[in-house]
């Protein structure tokens, strides 16, 4: 926040910038300006009151991996509460000494959308190293390697992403999969109805778990799960095929 002289930053160490005479903010001002930080961070919190009145409206039929994602940030796209996720603690740190990790998860994003998965692994790695409970850089990390096929590497790290957020759904369905790929079709059939009784609407999710049940020769609940998808109609049938879904 600046009010034309001063800039004032509001984190767990705030900081105060005399801008008049120190336009590079070199020189934190808040522990011998300490009134001037009060005014100021009171004129934020007037600011953040008026601006929050009105609530941003949910966001339809969003991709859920990309809300699983935003949510095991610590974002949450349809409440803009200010209470803490489960399974995220509240320690006060500032936000400044998490630019590290910030970088290494957006180059790992960028390298896989590239289709550049051997690149993100080390970086993801390398969070983990830094921040061994965060549950983003595992389901990162494991969907890395299930693109590498690495299939047998892959379950450990979606298994810790899944117990890290077990309220989240991505990490089941992701552990389901790779599961699946190594032969292990009773895991995969846990992990998918986990999903699906959360998310029935996702028919990628569905249609993986009635090719598990195939596999499992539970031929009825796999018919059942099947007819299911048949009523979501040709373009949901069409998108699954194009998603490369077993």
């Amino acid at each position: 926040m600046a009010d034309g002289k001063y800039l004032y930053i509001q984190a767990p160490r705030r900081e105060l910038y005399d801008q008049s005479v120190d336009p590079k903010a070199a020189h934190n001002l808040s522990s011998t300006s300490a009134a001037v930080g009060d005014t100021l961070a009171s004129q934020l919190e007037a600011f953040r009151k008026k601006t929050s009145s009105s609530k941003e409206a949910p966001i339809a039929n969003a991709d859920p991996e990309l809300q699983e994602k935003l949510s095991a940030l610590g974002y949450v796209a349809s409440d803009n509460s200010s209470a803490p996720m489960p399974g995220i603690k509240e320690t006060g740190a500032d936000p400044k000494d998490k630019v590290e990790v910030v970088n290494l998860l957006h180059r790992a994003e960028i390298s896989k959308e590239e289709l550049h998965f051997r690149e993100a692994v080390p970086l993801l790695e390398r969070v983990i190293a830094i921040e061994p409970n965060l549950p983003i850089a595992y389901l990162q990390l494991g969907t890395a390697l299930t693109s590498l096929r690495e299939y047998e590497k892959a379950v450990p790290v979606l298994r810790k992403a899944a117990e890290l957020r077990p309220d989240l759904t991505v990490p089941r369905y992701q552990l389901g999969s790779a599961l699946f790929e190594i032969g292990d079709f009773a895991g995969a059939a846990t992990e998918l109805e986990s999903a699906v009784a959360r998310l029935p609407e996702w028919a990628e999710a569905r249609f993986l778990l009635a090719t598990t049940y195939a596999r499992l020769d539970r031929m009825p609940d796999a018919i059942l799960e099947y007819r299911r998808l048949s009523k979501a109609g040709p373009t949901t049938m069409e998108r699954i095929c194009c998603s490369g879904v077993h």
